[in-house]
């Protein structure tokens, strides 16, 4: 009787069950590549194709020159030959003409089907993703060896940066969704920073028998900001992703960053609009310039609860060191004031501090912190809140700069310069709310329809 190994494994060879299905995936996946090759071929020899690619680039001053065999690359990160149609763009015929031209060649037959400099949609996809989660791009590179890409960490490096200097530009317009478009949405926008260590290259010469030029490493405060949308109860809409974002530069960019977000979000039909952040001036000083420029309404100011607790914590101890509170006596003057917080009632705190406090030095030191950080008592109503259905915290924002900032960028040994600071911020950050497909496709349409419309303009001129 033969044995169950034998009807198992009926070839010698196949003693390592794991090294047997690699192989088994590796020939699935060269036979899947070779038929896209053949589509593709298809596609771009196309003579309606063709036609039609060379419209529309005429209106961006681009001749067509032929089809030139030039080598794309597929999720394995295999590179296989294909002839696509070439356009060059046509020199000035008056004025000063520059003998070493950039960029003027294009594939706009691969960009149309979504290519990223010759990298296939499903390379980049994975490439990004792995590059951005992983904590290096060595080790990304080993991971995605293991899924059947093979990619060096330069080629990997630069798809990642590719794929992010084409979507910096327009990134709010790709980032959000129809779901955010929707009438009645009731959102919820947090604001904060990190911190990460930028590198300054060094001015100069190097230094004689030095290999190194050398750099300044100085703390930088990156700024997240999150927004999602909240149901009644103020809890997190499920099945919606949130939008992440953040950049390197000062708060001024950060407010604009939100505002070109706000207006591709349907906000003046919104049914709430919540800013919750912590205390820092930058942040609410900025959020009253965008509702006074954006004319938004049904908005609400919310300080993250958490963070006004920590501070009237401070406040409650410079009352008992001043002796405005015995020992025995603390805990129930902490547990007093947290109800007065809760409540919103900040007059009740500064009552108290001028009837417990005899030295004016002491007294006028406590309500100079207390009126600095919660003078603005619409912030602190989070009864109100509370029972409206408003977010009263910020964690969501404090989650992501765990995640995004200090889980990649941030670490001992890690110096960034700002422009890949920023690349990496974003890719993380659309990686994270799972919206790295949504910005790919978004991407894509965006630059189709700019496209089509200058062959539309073309076509119309030509009538």
């Amino acid at each position: 009787m033969t044995p169950p190994e034998q009807d198992l494994f009926d070839q010698p060879q196949v003693t390592d069950f794991h090294q047997f299905e690699t192989d088994i995936y590796r020939k699935h996946q060269l036979e899947a590549e070779q038929e896209i090759m053949r589509s593709l071929t298809k596609v771009l020899s196309s003579i309606v194709f063709i036609d039609l690619l060379r419209r529309y680039a005429s209106a961006r001053g681009y001749r067509y020159e032929g089809l030139r065999k030039i080598s794309v690359r597929l999720a394995s990160g295999t590179s296989y030959p294909v002839k696509s149609p070439l356009f060059v763009k046509a020199r000035p015929k008056s004025g000063r003409r520059r003998k070493n031209r950039k960029n003027v060649c294009e594939h706009f037959g691969l960009s149309y089907l979504g290519f990223d400099r010759k990298d296939s949609p499903v390379l980049v996809e994975r490439s990004v993703t792995m590059a951005t989660l992983c904590p290096s791009f060595e080790i990304a590179c080993k991971a995605l060896e293991i899924t059947g890409t093979e990619l060096t960490q330069n080629r990997l490096r630069r798809i990642a940066y590719s794929l992010a200097n084409g979507m910096l530009k327009d990134r709010a317009q790709i980032v959000v969704d129809e779901a955010y478009r929707d009438k009645g949405l009731r959102l919820l926008i947090c604001v904060d920073g990190g911190k990460i260590r930028e590198r300054i290259n060094k001015k100069g010469r190097r230094r004689k028998g030095s290999r190194m030029h050398g750099f300044y490493a100085s703390w930088r405060e990156p700024r997240l900001i999150t927004i999602c949308l909240v149901d009644e109860n103020g809890k997190k809409l499920k099945g919606v992703d949130p939008i992440y974002d953040g950049t390197i530069a000062d708060h001024t960019m950060v407010m604009d960053l939100i505002g070109r977000y706000l207006e591709q979000i349907n906000v003046h039909q919104a049914e709430s609009i919540t800013f919750c952040a912590d205390g820092a001036q930058w942040i609410w000083t900025g959020v009253n310039c965008l509702i006074k420029d954006l004319k938004l309404k049904n908005v609400n100011r919310v300080l993250d609860y958490t963070h006004a607790k920590q501070n009237l914590k401070e406040i409650v101890d410079l009352i008992h060191q001043a002796k405005g509170v015995w020992k025995y006596q603390y805990e129930k003057t902490q547990t007093k004031f947290q109800t007065w917080l809760w409540q919103g009632d900040v007059k009740a705190m500064e009552a108290y501090v001028n009837e417990n406090l005899k030295y004016k030095r002491e007294k006028k030191a406590v309500l100079k912190k207390l009126r600095e950080y919660f003078g603005d008592h619409e912030k602190f109503q989070y009864q109100q809140f509370k029972a409206a259905g408003i977010p009263t915290g910020s964690g969501m924002v404090e989650s992501a700069i765990r995640r995004i900032i200090n889980m990649r960028i941030k670490g001992c040994g890690l110096f960034w310069l700002e422009k890949n600071a920023e690349i990496m911020i974003f890719l993380r950050s659309q990686v994270l709310s799972n919206r790295l497909r949504h910005c790919m496709k978004s991407k894509l349409a965006l630059w189709r329809n700019r496209f089509t419309e200058s062959g539309i303009h073309v076509l119309r001129e030509a009538a």
